[in-house]
């Protein structure tokens, strides 16, 4: 039972710090033309939306 609370715990934990990585990495962002250095694979482009970069 111990061992399956560590394990919830730890991801848990991850999950957290893994949502807060992706938020803090984006580029910020006024307008489209802000996003055209984005690393967006075609077909899709890159667009500026709540002050964030999105492929």
């Amino acid at each position: 039972m111990a061992k399956i609370m560590k394990f919830v715990h730890a991801m848990i934990l991850f999950l957290f710090l893994f949502a807060i990585n992706v938020t803090a990495f984006r580029d910020p962002c006024n307008f489209d033309f802000d996003c055209r250095n984005s690393n967006c694979t075609a077909p899709y482009v890159a667009t500026c939306m709540y002050e964030h970069c999105y492929c």
